[in-house]
């Protein structure tokens, strides 16, 4: 079996159907189908091509884990959710198109898609999971405003360019810690404050060691930030061991650098 044709009529593929399926080279699923069952195509390895059912509700968990030969993907217009590992390891993926409706994508979603270099997120998407772009070649990313939440850590050593959400006005603590790569940082009317960093100090039995940790600390890559006029404050530490940013635009708002 090489090519899958599903048959009109059926609403759901159920979990795991075509586990390691591995000489499957490209399906057909019909619009009938609303909902694609966890582990559904995991380990179809010979897949290039998939026609998603323009109906679909949700990605599922791990649904094309391992599908390493399959290049391109469109998400659907109705699709609300990319569940957890939902493309792991698809390491030859290069293109996605994301639908409007989406609002959520999981962690380790995209993790590994090594031949994954740009990305172009949905405006409406609110929430980014943890490690979802880790193992890809993505370094610039832009996030709509109406992203909430987001986990950029395991991008530490490879993202360059960041414009944030205005979702998140508050740069937290460590956001970008020790980001080596990072070189420009946009953020967006509506953050407020760049929060102040701090020392923790861990008392060992011969000695103690002090720990530091800031919004920006050892950027030693970060060469310019755009600020915005919603900007309030930026605290203490904030962009501490940023050796080389030499380029800081102010908002016309700012009231405070601790």
């Amino acid at each position: 079996l090489t090519e899958l044709n599903t048959p009109l009529g059926i609403t759901a593929i159920e979990d795991g159907v075509f586990y390691n399926c591995t000489e499957i080279t490209s399906i057909v699923i019909p619009d009938t189908v609303t909902e694609l069952g966890a582990n559904a195509f995991y380990g179809c390895t010979a897949l290039t091509q998939i026609t998603l059912p323009s109906n679909l509700n949700m990605i599922s968990f791990s649904v094309f884990y391992g599908c390493a030969t399959l290049k391109s993907i469109d998400i659907p217009s109705t699709v609300v959710s990319i569940m957890e590992s939902a493309f792991y390891g698809c390491t030859s993926l290069k293109t996605i198109s994301f639908g409007s409706a989406l609002k959520t994508i999981g962690d380790s979603a995209f993790y590994n898609c090594a031949a994954l270099m740009e990305i172009t997120l949905p405006n409406g998407l609110e929430t980014v999971g943890d490690r979802v772009f880790s193992g890809t070649g993505i370094t610039k990313l832009e996030l709509p405003d109406s992203v909430t939440e987001v986990s950029l850590g395991d991008m530490s050593s490879t993202l360059t360019y960041i414009k944030w959400s205005a979702g998140i006005p508050v740069i937290s603590n460590a956001a970008f810690q020790e980001f080596s790569a990072l070189k420009t940082v946009i953020l967006p009317e509506g953050v407020t404050e760049i929060a102040d960093g701090s020392v923790e100090i861990s008392v060992g039995i011969l000695e103690s060691t002090a720990y530091k940790f800031a919004p920006f600390y050892k950027c030693y890559s970060l060469e310019s930030i755009i600020l915005p006029d919603s900007l309030k404050r930026i605290g203490k530490m904030a962009f501490e061991d940023c050796t080389k940013l030499s380029d800081v635009q102010f908002g016309k708002g700012l009231e405070e650098i601790g």
